[in-house]
């Protein structure tokens, strides 16, 4: 995949420029903000410390988003090397 990144990067940013962010897109921005809206209110109930609870936010909100990209790709890359490459142009768009 590292050699895929010369068609990967200049591709995604050859997308955002040309299509930008388009309101039909589901952002993932937008699920990673309702993913800690959703965990939030139990991590200020079972952790004491605000700085802790913030640590262990960032950690499962950092942690979620890698995994389902990462099995995203690694799908993606098992169907064909291709659609790998789409699914790496898209997420990085």
């Amino acid at each position: 995949m590292n050699h895929d990144l010369i068609y990967i990067i200049p591709a995604a940013v050859i997308l955002d420029w040309l299509i930008g962010d388009p309101r039909w897109f589901p952002h993932p921005v937008i699920q990673i903000g309702r993913l800690i809206g959703f965990l939030e209110p139990g991590l200020h109930k079972a952790v004491q410390s605000q700085f802790a609870g913030g640590v262990i936010l960032l950690f499962l909100t950092v942690g979620a988003t890698s995994a389902a990209a990462g099995l995203l790709l690694a799908a993606a890359y098992a169907i064909h090397h291709f659609a790998g490459i789409a699914v790496a142009i898209i997420l990085s768009w």
